[in-house]
């Protein structure tokens, strides 16, 4: 447990002790008021411990899926970012839709297989009810370095379908 969970904890704790304290009558012995406030932070320990997860975006409850994709790339030397050129992506079977990466070292890489398609393996993460909470690119088309500098994910037109649904 990290400091800062602790330290709320111990908030929650207090704050239950003293409505305890002051809830209850005053002729109420010492030590059943001992056992309801023991009992009483059991609950609130269970109920913390529960929370956590959900407060500090534990991957529990995320669910990650690879898929892999035919695309095909494009290199536009007039965009860059930090002196890296922009090479673009675009789903084969969802037009439209485009995966966007500043990297030289890439371009590179695709130039030197001289193919205009290739393997795109993305992985897509989803939340507990299903829904894509994001996305990266694991493997293009065998590049062992870092993907980029910068990279993106667009839309062009109305396309009706999505390549993560």
């Amino acid at each position: 447990m990290h400091l800062g969970e602790s330290m709320v904890a111990d908030l929650i704790t207090l704050k239950i002790d003293s409505y305890i304290l002051t809830t209850f009558p005053v002729d109420l012995d010492k030590g059943k008021a001992y056992l309801l406030k023991n009992e009483m932070n059991l609950k609130v320990s269970h109920i913390i411990l529960l929370l956590v997860p959900y407060f500090t975006g534990c991957s529990v409850f995320e669910s990650v899926e690879s898929k892999e994709y035919a695309m095909t790339w494009r290199v536009d030397r007039d965009q860059n970012n930090k002196g890296h050129n922009l090479v673009e992506f675009e789903f084969v079977d969802f037009p439209g839709h485009v995966i966007g990466h500043f990297s030289n070292d890439l371009i590179e890489h695709l130039e030197e297989k001289g193919e205009r398609q290739v393997v795109v393996e993305i992985e897509i993460t989803r939340d507990v009810f299903g829904d894509i909470i994001g996305h990266s690119e694991s493997d293009i088309a065998g590049y062992d370095g870092n993907a980029s500098t910068f990279s993106y994910f667009g839309v062009s037109g109305d396309s009706p379908a999505s390549p993560f649904d």
